[in-house]
């Protein structure tokens, strides 16, 4: 049943809507960061309370809203038009504390209320009356009597006692899973269930499907953070996506935050490249305070632009979105919503285009030996090094952040051409690395004194 129609923008939606549902729609507006102001319209509503720019909390409402029966929703719409003001928050917290208003429907008049409250001899004054008397009573004197002395009103076809709410707990809703995934077999659909999933969850399935998770199954998979949704493509990849559930559900807010900045750039489309980039979060830098590019341009202007501030009659005309951007480029970084990558080694890894070149594993002395590639993209002009990942899963991992280190260090740097690209691997010394393994063997092997 619907209880909001909302318009932000040139979008309208109407709500309730469903939680995964509206986790995508503010993501597909850029209106998901947590503190992002935008302008949220009641198109249409029998209940209109004064709107902030938090739709998760409008939903949440909508939901308590659409949950209640009719006494309860009589009874709730009388308590918010009372108010003199009633925001989604007072609103919110009249829906868990129901039980504390007093709502009598069918009262529209204090001649109404009064003769009810003669019949239920509410007055122990009146009740004592003999009967003649008591038939003179005027009904309506007596019923703004009551409502004088209970601080009652007349609103939405009835008698409300007005409860102050003010100070009553909101409880704090339920945090939405990261992943949720559902199992098809033929005609055949599985509730959503949560992920980490439970054993007893599995047996479920199995029983609901009359299959194991082993067999092929269709599978749907849902998530809190919509770039990962539908990155599941079947059952087997359930142990990934558990991980993957695992390591997001340690992380901290700030954590979540630096993870969806590299989603929006990175792009991964399973869960083994979504669990490997949660695991690599440490190589990447990510300045959070940067999400609005216009911020970067007034800290770029006030720190860096001596000249231009000079003039200032200029300021006032000065798009800092735009100019912040092309700041954040020109420094290295990649602009989102959820912060500014620093464009490192391991990010230029993942975003290097289709015709770079790769010089294969080399030994060069800026590594100290260990297996490194020079890469180069030629689209972007920009080449790098680039660590062996196989080397780094082996007895070398241990050492592998300190070559990597080492990588950021030498950073990316500019390459326009082929004859540059080879020179620089002429200067970083770097030889086939199979080649100067096999010349030490050799070498070893006359030190030795050749065969016996």
């Amino acid at each position: 049943m619907s209880v909001f129609h909302v318009a932000i923008g040139v979008m309208a939606v109407t709500l309730p809507m469903d939680r995964y549902n509206a986790e995508r729609f503010l993501c597909h507006m850029d209106i998901d960061v947590p503190g992002e102001e935008y302008e949220m319209k009641l198109v249409e509503s029998d209940f209109k309370p004064v709107l902030d720019s938090n739709f998760r909390e409008l939903n949440r409402l909508a939901h308590r809203i659409d949950q209640m029966d009719v006494y309860d929703r009589a009874a709730f719409t009388a308590w918010c038009g009372a108010q003199k003001r009633c925001t989604v928050d007072e609103a919110l917290r009249a829906s868990y504390h129901l039980d504390k208003i007093e709502f009598h429907p069918g009262f529209d008049s204090d001649a109404q209320l009064g003769e009810f409250a003669l019949e239920s001899e509410m007055f122990d004054d009146y009740n004592s009356l003999p009967d003649d008397i008591y038939a003179m009573l005027d009904k309506a004197k007596v019923g703004a009597r009551m409502r004088e002395e209970q601080g009652g009103v007349f609103a939405n076809g009835g008698y409300l006692v007005v409860a102050d709410l003010a100070g009553a707990e909101i409880p704090a809703e339920e945090p939405l899973p990261l992943f949720e995934v559902k199992f098809l077999h033929g005609d055949l659909e599985s509730p959503w269930f949560d992920l980490p999933q439970a054993v007893e969850d599995e047996a479920q399935i199995v029983e609901f499907l009359g299959r194991d998770l082993c067999d092929d199954l269709d599978t749907v998979c849902r998530s809190s953070i919509p770039r990962l949704n539908g990155i599941i493509s079947g059952a087997d990849e359930l142990p990934e996506l558990r991980l993957l559930s695992e390591a997001l559900t340690g992380m901290s807010g700030e954590e979540i935050q630096k993870y969806r900045a590299l989603l929006e750039v990175m792009k991964p489309e399973t869960p083994t490249t979504a669990l490997r980039l949660a695991d690599e979060m440490p190589y990447y830098d990510v300045a959070l305070e940067y999400a609005d590019p216009a911020r970067y341009g007034r800290h770029y202007y006030n720190d860096k632009c001596y000249r231009i501030k000079q003039h200032d009659s200029l300021s006032p005309f000065i798009d800092y979105a735009g100019f912040g951007a092309a700041m954040l480029s020109e420094e290295g970084y990649i602009a989102t919503r959820y912060g500014a990558i620093y464009c490192n080694v391991m990010a230029q890894k993942l975003l290097a285009g289709p015709n770079t070149v790769y010089s294969g594993d080399c030994y060069c002395g800026r590594t100290e030996g260990f297996p490194t590639c020079v890469c180069w993209d030629p689209d972007a002009e920009k080449v790098w090094l680039e660590l062996n990942d196989f080397a780094a899963d082996s007895e070398m991992s241990e050492c592998f952040a300190y070559y990597q280190g080492i990588c950021e260090t030498w950073g990316i740097r500019h390459c326009a051409s082929r004859e540059y690209y080879e020179q620089i691997i002429e200067d970083l010394g770097a030889q086939p690395y199979d080649e100067v393994m096999a010349e030490e063997q050799d070498q070893e092997f006359y030190e030795m004194g050749g065969m016996a």
